[in-house]
């Protein structure tokens, strides 16, 4: 299960690039997407920790 505070393991992001998969264009990689997602739900588990 993906949740703010686990998505900066190698595993949350494999299963980001998964779900991303087939849903934008794939030619950059994905990594700049996936670096995105993870400082996101970084802001908002410490949002949800306060």
């Amino acid at each position: 299960e993906l949740t703010a505070a686990n998505l900066s393991s190698l595993g949350a992001r494999a299963k980001i690039r998964e779900l991303l998969a087939g849903n934008i264009c794939r030619c950059t990689g994905y990594q700049l997407i996936v670096d995105a997602i993870v400082v996101a739900a970084k802001s908002v588990a410490s949002e949800g920790q306060q």
